[in-house]
């Protein structure tokens, strides 16, 4: 029982940006629209609140430096598909900073403004929790989710000015192309589940003589397909200029 609390402990940080994505909607509906800069402040709060949470495990970490990335996992927890190690803590804290300023970018604008609204500070925070997950996965199912929270909450906040057309062809864009590597994603995690009949990442590993490298040579590539995709790296990149032109500045 005790073991099962440190691993929930582990997973506070996240879990309290959830929590706020909640509040902020909630405090969107029932904020007047000249106090709105409030829904702004209460996302921060979250993301500070989470960043809080984050330091005990900081500095649980023993005589290892809090940050060495390159170092094997500290702790892993529920099952193996979540990491506690130093690059888990940078992917987080850089997600938490970001989503700060990005909910401080929004608060000057005027009170009708999308960028205002409750539902807005929501996805922005949800798309900060799906980074943070991201960054502790250690196994595909974990990756894949934590991926499409992510995406699918930049999705909508890409188009979240409903009166521009550019900023609704660049949500468009974004989600056809987005699901189309998300495709491309899944696919190879299958083929190399199929190849080493293993989840955990760490464990996705075969000798240059095993008869199933072939299968997980097909695997590996249809995943770095779609990770380029998403990151928009050459020659997947097409859909990002139009998508960060069309999608509001903090977004």
């Amino acid at each position: 029982m005790n073991g099962l609390l440190n691993q929930i402990e582990r997973l506070y940080p996240v879990m309290v940006v959830l929590l706020a994505a909640g509040a902020v909607v909630f405090t969107g509906l029932v904020v007047e629209r000249k106090n709105r800069y409030l829904v702004s402040w209460v996302s921060v709060g979250g993301c500070v609140l989470s960043f809080v949470t984050l330091v005990p495990t900081w500095f649980g970490m023993g005589d290892r430096p809090a940050l060495s990335w390159l170092a094997g996992p500290e702790m892993l927890i529920l099952g193996g598909a979540v990491a506690v190690d130093g690059l888990a803590l940078s992917v987080s804290i850089v997600a938490l900073i970001a989503g700060a300023f990005a909910a401080l970018s929004g608060w000057q604008e005027s009170e009708d403004s999308p960028l205002t609204a409750g539902e807005y500070h929501g996805l922005l925070l949800l798309a900060v929790a799906g980074m943070m997950l991201l960054g502790s996965a250690h196994d595909f199912a974990t990756l894949l989710i934590g991926l499409e929270i992510m995406s699918i909450s930049t999705y909508i906040l890409t188009g979240s000015r409903r009166g521009s057309a550019r900023g609704g062809e660049a949500a468009l864009k974004y989600l056809v192309l987005g699901a189309f590597s998300t495709a491309f994603l899944l696919l190879g995690m299958a083929f190399l589940y199929g190849a080493t009949g293993r989840m955990q990442l760490s464990a996705v590993a075969l000798a240059p003589n095993d008869p199933r490298i072939h299968l997980a040579l097909v695997g590996f590539g249809l995943l770095l397909a779609g990770v380029f995709f998403k990151v928009g790296a050459v020659p997947f990149h097409f859909w990002i200029p139009d998508v960060y032109e069309g999608a509001p500045t903090p977004v």
